[in-house]
């Protein structure tokens, strides 16, 4: 049975709202504490987690931009441990002294945007309902460019996996499950009348039901121009075409 990473990491840096001059100069890095079971379950977690590049969304720091809710920017080296839900700031030290890295729980960023080898990428933070049927927060890949009434949103996790039993001796010592670390994502979307980002389908049925009265519409639309509604490529360009020409 698979860990979900929610219950196995959580990272803090303290903050001051408050204050619109809040600056990386102000946070305090905290001890990164992973709630385990047992210690060889820890020493397992920090093996895979320096291991496998699955651990983050991508596993080299890159320049971008994190806004916070107070709305003030941040430029910083980054990158997104999946696992712990929480952005990696990089803070390079002075002469003869270390580097220190600070953790952003998502719950902390607005959104930031990272640029990747030709790419460029934004996150946003967003309530949701889990997999668990219960109201959660987490920072999503925003899929959809043009602002409108219904976004697309990526939600990219990482899972611990047994892929096998652990097999124990009549004297009590024995061999371990095998573990791995499998990344997923899955779709969600917004919209007005949901005050949570929800988890959809990538099928027309799914897909249209996210246009309400404009459903025929944009099934004429995608059908014009050869979209297919199980390409994520094709949907977004189906929904950032409705979020242009909806009427408000």
């Amino acid at each position: 049975m698979g860990l979900s990473p929610f219950s196995l990491a959580q990272g803090t840096v303290n903050m001051d709202y408050s204050r619109h001059e809040t600056s990386m100069s102000q946070m305090r890095q905290e001890t990164f504490q992973i709630a385990v079971r047992s210690g060889q379950q820890q020493r397992m977690l920090e093996e895979l987690r320096a291991a496998s590049p699955l651990t983050y969304y991508d596993s080299d720091w890159r320049l971008g931009t994190i806004k916070l809710a107070n709305g003030q920017e941040l430029k910083a080296e980054m990158r997104y441990n999946l696992m712990a839900r929480a952005l990696e700031m990089h803070r390079p030290g002075p002469p003869a002294r270390p580097d220190t890295v600070l953790l952003l729980p998502q719950f902390q960023a607005a959104q930031f945007s990272t640029a990747l080898p030709s790419v460029y990428r934004e996150f946003v933070a967003h309530p949701y309902k889990s997999e668990q049927s219960k109201r959660d927060y987490n920072l999503f890949e925003k899929l959809t460019t043009a602002s409108g009434p219904v976004q697309l949103l990526l939600l990219h996790e990482v899972v611990l996996q047994s892929s096998a039993t652990a097999s124990i001796t009549p004297g009590g010592t024995g061999k371990p499950a095998n573990q791995s670390i499998q990344r997923v994502s899955r779709l969600y979307a917004h919209v007005p009348k949901r005050p949570i980002a929800q988890e959809t389908g990538l099928n027309k049925s799914a897909i249209l039901k996210l246009f309400g009265d404009d459903a025929n519409r944009m099934a004429a639309y995608a059908t014009a121009h050869n979209l297919s509604f199980t390409d994520l490529g094709h949907v977004v360009q189906l929904v950032d075409e409705y979020n242009k020409t909806v009427q408000p």
